[in-house]
């Protein structure tokens, strides 16, 4: 548009809006109100995803199952080990009765035994005991050959003979010093159990060792063999 005068003059939007306004269409212009399209998923993301969870869930899957093969093996090689215990001990029992039975066995013969040794001891015991009074009337047949007398009812001249009768006379040198200290103290066949090796040497016997044997063949014929028996047992 134009006006008139000396030539063309532009027009301002304005000025041109306003005298256009009535072939203007009303309402928001078709260019200025689209909008785009929605846009559309990435599905191949979404798949990736889900094949990465499957993936993690199948591999903790496996692993589970490793853990538990391996306590599987383990509880088979400990039943393995338990079973051969068991054996074991059962093996060391049957051994252990039977050694037991072996013992116990053994043990019965040797109760046996004991119990014949035992009467045996018992029919020696009376046959040693019938031949003490032998041994005495043996001992008293050094004394005048009289077997019917004790040593306690001997005589001073009695307890002489038999010291100087005694092994095979050894001690007959002491006869009459001996007679004369047993008579003079008056010692008999009853004082024999007191004396001891000083009053051997005391009544004439000098001799150490004549003092120790002398005393011990005292020793022998006061003491009686049941008594004796039971000391050597």
């Amino acid at each position: 548009n134009t006006t008139g005068g000396g030539g063309a003059k532009p027009t301002d939007p304005y000025t041109f809006y306003l005298a256009n306004a009535t072939a203007t269409p009303t309402g928001p212009s078709p260019l200025t109100c689209a909008t785009a399209p929605p846009a559309m998923p990435n599905i191949y993301a979404s798949r990736d995803v889900v094949m990465k969870q499957i993936m993690n869930r199948s591999q903790a899957q496996q692993t589970e199952i490793e853990r538990l093969r391996a306590q599987i093996k383990a509880y088979a090689e400990t039943e393995a080990k338990n079973k051969a215990e068991i054996h074991r001990w059962y093996k060391e029992c049957v051994d252990t009765q039977s050694a037991e039975k072996l013992v116990s066995g053994k043990y019965d013969k040797l109760g046996s035994e004991y119990e014949t040794l035992q009467n045996k001891y018992d029919d020696l015991q009376i046959k040693y005991l019938a031949l003490d009074g032998k041994y005495k009337r043996l001992l008293l047949n050094g004394v005048g050959g009289v077997e019917s007398k004790e040593f306690s009812a001997w005589s001073a001249v009695d307890v002489v003979q038999w010291i100087a009768s005694v092994d095979a006379g050894k001690y007959g040198k002491y006869r009459e010093m001996l007679s004369r200290s047993m008579q003079t103290e008056n010692i008999d066949g009853a004082c024999l159990e007191s004396l001891d090796k000083g009053d051997l040497h005391r009544l004439g016997v000098t001799d150490f060792k004549d003092k120790k044997d002398l005393l011990a063949r005292i020793k022998q014929l006061v003491t009686p063999m049941e008594v004796v028996a039971n000391k050597e047992q």
